[in-house]
């Protein structure tokens, strides 16, 4: 279905079943399509690459969902453009690039990581050991403090009766 206004063409077009395309175009009608058709393999390409490391997650909010997507394409651009200025045979092979995308979420997260591990008084146990193993370097500043749990002392409540007793 073509729709037409002044300069602009809108076309809705079904290569197959249960798979609708729209696209808006200042371009003649026919060329439309032929220019879908020619570069379509770009996205197609893109989305199974995008497919393999995701960082989207399951949302009910579409806010979270374009971020998603966002942050996909983005990590996957920064390393193509890596690659193509790097070009060796490192960047060629298949872990590459889950490497390269643990290497940038590691550097995103790093300085907020040290930062609230220095200043944060109260944090677990298990989470100290994780960022100790992950930045073995914070170690000679911070010992890990096991502490007892403090148990609640058990007797009366002092705010009741005994005459409210049940």
């Amino acid at each position: 279905m073509f729709g037409f206004r002044k300069q602009h063409t809108i076309v809705s077009y079904v290569p197959s079943k249960n798979k609708a395309v729209l696209m808006s175009s200042t371009m003649y009608k026919p060329d439309i399509i032929l220019h879908y058709n020619k570069t379509k393999g770009a996205v197609d390409t893109t989305d199974k690459m995008v497919k393999d490391n995701s960082a989207r997650r399951i949302s009910n909010r579409w806010q979270m969902a374009i971020f998603g997507q966002l942050l996909d394409v983005a990590a996957l651009n920064a390393f193509i453009s890596l690659s193509a200025k790097f070009p060796d045979e490192k960047s060629k092979s298949k872990n590459s690039r889950s490497k390269f995308l643990l290497d940038l979420g590691e550097s995103l997260i790093r300085e907020n990581v040290i930062r609230r591990f220095k200043t944060e008084p109260r944090i677990p146990n298990s989470v100290q050991s994780y960022v100790l193993e992950m930045f073995p370097e914070l170690e000679k500043q911070h010992e890990i403090h096991y502490e007892e749990p403090e148990r609640p002392v058990s007797g009366r409540c002092y705010l009741c009766n005994r005459k409210n007793d049940r």
